[in-house]
């Protein structure tokens, strides 16, 4: 998203949902123990297993649901696609179903300061006029709207999003 930073800060954003994806499955553990943590591939750094894992922990403490959480990612990580929010909220769809106030709870936890435009367009799948504070627009636009857009990977940042927004303000 362009300029996603801006609605943190209550101006409104557009935001489209991205082919790119994050699918979980997750077999629950009827013993009392940590979740576990499996990734499809061998290239995820160990700071996205290490995120993985807090989401985990706190999916456990609100709602006592632990188990193996089977991870396959084609989203680019740690590059403002939303990939922290997706995981967040592929995580607890596939542990808790669609929970939508547990997911949002953890989201806020995990990543204090963001500005609910990643939740709301990758929670519903759909574009989505967001102003912070107010209730999501949902929005149709033409299916080939991007068609001829060319997306630029400027490499993964070194910065927390809540660096970033500090930066911005």
């Amino acid at each position: 998203m362009v300029g996603e930073y801006a609605v943190v800060f209550g101006y409104p954003g557009i935001a489209l949902p991205a082919d790119n994806r994050i699918n979980i499955s997750f077999t629950e553990s009827q013993k009392n123990e940590s979740s576990t943590i499996v990734w499809n591939d061998d290239t995820t750094n160990d700071h996205w297993r290490e995120y993985a894992k807090k989401v985990a922990k706190l999916i456990e403490e609100k709602t006592g649901v632990h188990g193996t959480h089977e991870i396959k990612n084609n989203i680019p990580l740690g590059r403002g696609m939303g990939s922290s929010t997706a995981i967040v909220i592929a995580m607890t769809r596939a542990s808790v179903g669609d929970d939508e106030k547990t997911a949002k709870d953890i989201e806020d936890t995990i990543n204090p300061g963001n500005s609910g435009l990643d939740f709301a367009v990758i929670w519903n799948e759909k574009p989505v006029l967001f102003k912070k504070g107010e209730i999501p627009t949902f929005i149709d636009l033409p299916n080939d709207l991007l068609k001829n857009a060319t997306l630029i990977d400027t490499g993964a940042r070194s910065e927390s999003t809540l660096e970033l927004v500090a930066w911005v303000k």
